[in-house]
């Protein structure tokens, strides 16, 4: 399932969300997403985006991330491959 972020990028499209990992929630492995993700939660391995991954205030992530961009405002630890921007947000690390 997706759903549209209410928010328009530069192009007049829409971004597709396509889920999120929430507080509390656990994972090692690879992560290979189409859409747009949002992650509070513990991630140890590989994500794999076609579009945008926001690692959110509460997320620590140790690996690696390929994405359009990529959006830290947690803790992360390990190697970014953007084909796009990197931001890195006041708590992000």
């Amino acid at each position: 399932m997706a759903w549209k972020w209410p928010g328009t990028s530069k192009d007049g499209s829409s971004e597709e969300w396509t889920g999120f990992i929430d507080q509390g929630v656990s994972l090692e492995g690879t992560l290979t997403l189409t859409g747009t993700f949002r992650i509070d939660g513990h991630i140890k391995g590989n994500i794999i985006s076609e579009q945008t991954v926001i690692l959110g205030e509460n997320a620590k992530v140790e690996g690696q991330i390929e994405g359009n961009r990529v959006v830290i405002a947690g803790r992360f630890d390990g190697v970014i491959f953007a084909r796009g921007r990197v931001e890195i947000q006041p708590k992000g690390s």
